[in-house]
């Protein structure tokens, strides 16, 4: 799997993690045991969305993932290309606008070449893009990359 992470890209929303506006007070007996985090007051939704992902000109789109942004929007990532596994695929995100309840043009995040140069190695296939938060409230794009054979080789 491969690690990419991700800074002040000019075309890209604000990566931060979203504020909290208030704090709960749970009780003991209301207290979840399994995290030390408070819940987030009034998360961003997609309520609203009436189209999917937009145009990327490529016929085949697959694994898309979202994250929320602290500005209330969403951020899409997804890989397309002429077909899962071919050369041409690219990482791509969009960012849904939950003001006018739309989603934004598509930006090539990473294509092969630039996984090849990142890694230091040859970089056959693309896919399956995670996007998560550090503890420091960074976003973080996990890839899978494959060098040699097909998905099973993936690292």
């Amino acid at each position: 799997m491969a690690y990419f992470q991700l800074h002040d890209h000019p075309a890209w929303a604000d990566f931060q993690v979203p504020v909290e506006q208030s704090t709960t007070e749970l009780t003991p007996s209301s207290a979840p045991t399994y995290s030390k985090t408070k819940p987030i007051v009034n998360p961003p939704t997609l309520q609203g969305l009436t189209e999917w992902l937009p145009d990327t000109t490529r016929p085949s789109v697959h694994a898309a993932s979202v994250i929320p942004l602290k500005d209330g929007n969403w951020r899409a990532f997804w890989f397309a290309g002429s077909r899962e596994g071919a050369a041409d695929v690219v990482i791509l995100s969009a960012t849904w606008d939950s003001v006018i309840k739309q989603w934004g043009p598509a930006s090539v995040v990473l294509d092969r070449e630039g996984a090849q140069a990142g890694l230091g190695r040859y970089i056959a296939k693309l896919g399956n893009p995670v996007p998560m938060r550090n503890i420091n409230g960074q976003l973080q794009l996990y890839v899978v990359a494959v060098s040699i054979g097909g998905w099973a080789g993936s690292s």
